[in-house]
């Protein structure tokens, strides 16, 4: 057994309070030694993408999350979503169990969506012993909820051991076995998120070089955003006008599916009438601020802003975020001409909207929303900022 439970060292992670201190190396923690990392990602997510798939694509990943949550809870456990898939670390003593989760969720995305879900863990002391590590620390949203941050560029290396195409990679998980996964709290119930100012802009940048000097670009990068883009109120990819709950079918088809999986027929049809009548519940009560089930629904659309994953670090930089062209344009200007190829490469996409996928824990308080890009939003991002390291490393 670990000698570090998830609950403790969540726990004393240093807490964080903007994106400014969250690049620097001195507020993360290592993780513990024996602890594992388990990842998800769809494969041919870019294909997919071109067929208009981003809501399933983010979907699968954010249903892994509410699986792999639901097992450890209460205790939290350190994870970040990347838009086709989730990173989750974990204590060697759930290794089993995690496993389970994971195939169920592969098995969950093919029969239902027909995607492919890649799934793999790593333990931590094989990407130390190859020079890094995974280091955490957490940002805080509200007195509720907290996300987590990476550094140390384990992550990356834990990505790159799980997709070694070798037949025989001793990191991806055997699709024989067990396989159990509990899907509640996955709830994806809101249309596209219309960008107040004419673009929804997926960013993921990579800084390169030593731990000081990436930390250094980061600082200096987030200060430039934060001059072109504005606050975090200005740039906000969520707005209080743009939150409407689905009412076409098709827009809840991924909560639908994820939440009956393996059920039969006469259920799955049952939560669909379920989920609508939810949905027809759910407007009236937010319009009027009403208090139902529990919670105090004249402020949700408030918190629900609030707990928005929209910025992160997971080794690179991400950001969506809402702007203009002009500031689309001014942002990339300014990062070719202060930053060299061989400091900073990166990688953005442009939409109308931004797409929302939750997992809630409780009407309450605690709920957190995982924002993309519409139409392809970080995989297409990171798609670009491959080609563009590629092209580094010939030159």
């Amino acid at each position: 057994m670990s000698s570090v439970s998830p609950m403790t060292f969540v726990e004393r992670l240093p807490l964080i309070h903007s994106m400014r201190d969250a690049v620097d190396p001195g507020v993360y923690r290592r993780l513990p030694k024996d602890w594992i990392i388990a990842l998800t990602d769809v494969k041919g997510s870019t294909e997919n993408l071109a067929q208009g798939r981003y809501k399933e694509v983010n979907g699968v990943g954010v249903a892994a999350i509410a699986a792999v949550r639901n097992l450890h809870k209460p205790e939290e456990i350190p994870f970040v979503f990347g838009g086709d898939g989730a990173t989750f670390c974990l204590p060697p003593e759930r290794r089993g169990e995690v496993e389970n989760v994971l195939r169920a969720s592969r098995r969950m995305a093919q029969k239902d969506f027909n995607l492919e879900l890649r799934i793999g863990m790593v333990p931590h002391a094989d990407i130390i012993a190859q020079g890094r590590e995974v280091r955490v620390a957490r940002l805080k949203l509200s007195d509720w909820v907290t996300q987590t941050m990476f550094l140390g560029g384990g992550l990356e290396e834990a990505d790159r051991m799980v997709k070694d195409p070798r037949p025989d990679n001793p990191y991806r998980i055997n699709e024989l076995g067990a396989s159990q996964a509990d899907f509640t709290g996955l709830e994806c119930r809101w249309e596209n998120i219309p960008s107040r100012h004419g673009e929804t802009v997926a960013y993921i940048f990579r800084a390169l070089g030593s731990e000081q000097r990436r930390a250094s670009i980061l600082r200096r990068l987030i200060v430039l955003v934060e001059d072109i883009y504005g606050d975090d109120e200005e740039a906000h990819p969520l707005h209080m006008g743009g939150l409407k709950l689905a009412r076409k079918s098709a827009l809840v088809k991924v909560e639908h599916y994820v939440r009956t999986f393996g059920q039969n027929s006469i259920k799955r049809w049952s939560y669909g009438k379920y989920l609508r009548l939810q949905i027809a519940v759910g407007r009236f009560i937010m319009k009027h601020g009403l208090k139902f089930a529990g919670a105090d629904w004249s402020h949700y659309k408030e918190d629900l802003i609030a707990h928005a994953d929209y910025r992160k670090i997971d080794d690179c930089l991400r950001f969506v975020l809402s702007g203009t062209a002009e500031q689309r344009i001014k942002l990339l200007d300014a990062v070719r001409e202060q930053f060299a190829p061989e400091e900073l490469v990166f990688g953005h996409h442009v939409s109308n909207a931004a797409i929302m996928t939750c997992v809630i824990d409780n009407y309450e308080r605690e709920h957190l929303h995982f924002v993309d890009g519409a139409a392809g939003g970080y995989a297409l991002a990171a798609k670009e900022m491959k080609a563009s390291m590629k092209k580094l490393a010939e030159s």
